[in-house]
C-alpha cells in the first residue's frame, strides 16, 4: 500500500513517538500536520526534518484537553490539506483522557 500523497494529522508529533511516526511517515511521501501544545520549537525541528526526507507539512498548535481546539486544529488541516488520511494520537500520557468518539471527531473534520 502506497502512502505517498497521503495526508497525516499526528497529536503530540513534536517529540517522541509521535515525532518517530511523523519522520517514517514522511519518508514514504506523507504530508504531516504536527500537532504541538506547548514547545513550538520542537516542532518547527520536526518540520524541519521532515522537509529534509522530502515531504513536506504544517504545524498546529492546540489544546487537545478542549473540544473548541480540537476543531480549530482540524479546520487548520482541512484549509492546509483539504483531506485527511491518517490520524495517529501520539500525544503523552499525563494529558487528562477526554471521551471522543471516532464518530465525533470524523463530524468535527468534515
Amino acid at each position: 500500500m502506497s502512502l505517498n500523497g497521503k495526508h497525516a494529522l499526528i497529536t503530540g508529533a513534536s517529540r517522541g513517538i509521535g515525532r518517530g511516526i511523523a519522520l517514517k511517515l514522511a519518508e514514504s511521501g506523507v504530508k504531516v500536520a504536527i500537532h504541538y501544545y506547548q514547545n513550538e520549537d520542537a516542532a518547527k525541528q520536526t518540520l524541519a526534518e521532515i522537509r529534509k526526507r522530502g515531504s513536506d507539512g504544517v504545524l498546529v498548535q492546540a489544546d487537545v484537553t478542549r473540544p473548541e481546539q480540537i476543531t480549530g486544529m482540524l479546520g487548520k488541516v482541512k484549509a492546509d490539506f483539504g483531506k485527511l488520511d491518517i490520524f495517529v494520537s501520539g500525544m503523552r500520557r499525563s494529558i487528562r483522557r477526554q471521551r471522543h468518539s471516532s464518530s465525533g471527531f470524523a463530524r468535527r473534520f468534515r
